[in-house]
């Protein structure tokens, strides 16, 4: 929650129970907590507007680990309700401290290549093998996220304000980033990827069971694994292109 430097210590006590209010709403509603605590009844990220930009200068400056990851999940904030011109004058502070900043790319970038896909040399799936997700892909952190945080560096090379994975495609494309094809192949393995967890996740609620993102291969038809597999290839593609790009290894 993005406030006004206007905000006062006896106005805060409002918007920490405003925030729980709308958090503890949404997860009644099915939109679980956050395991990471990325939410504004967490203190810390319900702030005036001169915190949120002291936050993303220290982030900026030192981009450890944790700060890029924050980062990562900052840069993906959309305006809801309120004066969204809060919104907006954060992103272009944002924007204009990182586009040029090579070293905080760098970073960025081998944060965002250390999500590969389950997909070995010869083309064949690279199991979990652990427990109660034994022999299954995790499509969420092993297959979207690459492809979301791939979109992300390329979308803050041109400075692109959409948060939406598909908008920022359509951008880079449109200013030359990536060539439309990549786009384009990119998107499609987002659709494919995010519909087969959707069709696990629905079988599993019609079963009684609590939806997961770890999905066994074998209940895939041959013909989806080829092209889940061809998805993945796609996207390890990319992330060479990428790593070639600014020479992150």
């Amino acid at each position: 929650m993005i406030l006004s430097d206007q905000v006062t210590e006896l106005d805060m006590p409002y918007f920490h129970e405003l925030a729980k209010r709308v958090c503890d709403g949404l997860n009644a509603c099915g939109f679980i907590h956050c395991p990471g605590d990325a939410m504004a009844m967490n203190e810390k990220w319900c702030q005036p507007y001169s915190v949120w930009q002291q936050y993303f200068a220290d982030w900026i400056e030192k981009p450890e680990p944790m700060a890029l990851m924050l980062s990562s999940i900052i840069f993906d904030l959309r305006p809801v309700h309120g004066d969204l011109s809060l919104h907006k004058k954060l992103q272009n502070n944002i924007l204009e401290h990182t586009v040029n900043n090579s070293l905080f790319i760098a970073h960025m970038v081998s944060n965002a290549l250390s999500h590969k896909p389950p997909i070995g040399f010869f083309r064949t799936f690279v199991l979990i093998h652990d427990g109660e997700h034994d022999n299954t892909l995790d499509i969420k952190h092993r297959g979207i996220v690459p492809i979301t945080d791939l979109v992300r560096m390329r979308a803050l090379e041109g400075g692109v304000q959409y948060a939406n994975t598909f908008r920022r495609l359509e951008a880079v494309a449109e200013l030359g980033i990536m060539n439309e094809s990549d786009a384009s192949s990119l998107r499609d393995a987002l659709v494919l990827i995010n519909r087969i967890r959707l069709q696990h996740q629905a079988e599993q609620m019609s079963a009684g069971q609590k939806p997961s993102n770890f999905v066994p291969p074998d209940e895939l038809s041959p013909l989806m694994r080829r092209n889940l597999k061809a998805a993945f290839m796609l996207v390890v593609e990319a992330q060479n292109a990428l790593a070639h790009r600014y020479q992150v290894h």
